[in-house]
């Protein structure tokens, strides 16, 4: 089967600084994937480059069969990518139903890939709890999901698959009950 994503030998530079280094991974359609690391190491870099808004120097994105790397972000987001950024950035003052309104935006254009970005970084536990609910939900009905955060226990119990990066290189890449037994990971490349 075709991935519905596909990233091979991604390579991500600004300027004379290259951050990626060959990120490879792919997620299948209704799959929930991740990408974890800690800060600093290239998972933002990867979504910006998914999306158009960093230019790779090598490598290849594919997204429904067609290479995007080489396409604007508006054509990008027209086939069906929509991201929720970092929490602190989504109208920090916000009720929690409003909060997840930048969810329910990023649905409105019926993606085929709803990538969330630290959706849940630096909102307060009753925020993040009804995200982890709504990503529950949207999993349970199909929705293909890439979430990049640190709360390793939610995310082995919602992702299929996870892929963990250090210094714009993959480290590991396994399923949830691979990361669950090795603790070890955890503290390595995540940093919990």
């Amino acid at each position: 089967m075709t991935p519905l994503l596909e990233v091979a030998d991604l390579e991500t530079a600004y300027g004379a600084s290259q951050v990626l280094f060959g990120i490879s991974f792919d997620i299948q359609a209704g799959e929930v994937a991740t990408l974890l690391g800690h800060n600093g190491m290239g998972k933002t870099t990867t979504v910006r480059s998914l999306l158009g808004l960093a230019r790779s120097r090598a490598g290849s994105v594919r997204f429904r069969g067609e290479r995007i790397d080489t396409l604007r972000p508006d054509r990008i987001a027209r086939m069906g990518l929509a991201v929720v950024p970092e929490g602190r950035q989504i109208f920090p003052n916000l009720s929690v139903q409003e909060k997840l309104l930048a969810i329910g935006r990023a649905l409105m254009t019926n993606p085929h890939l709803l990538i969330l970005d630290e959706a849940t970084e630096g909102l307060a536990p009753l925020v993040r709890e009804e995200i982890w609910r709504c990503l529950n939900a949207l999993r349970d009905q199909g929705q293909t999901i890439l979430v990049i955060d640190k709360y390793v226990q939610r995310l082995v119990a919602l992702a299929n698959r996870h892929t963990l990066i250090e210094r714009g290189r993959v480290v590991w890449q396994g399923n949830s009950a691979q990361l669950a037994a090795d603790p070890g990971l955890w503290h390595r490349y995540i940093g919990i």
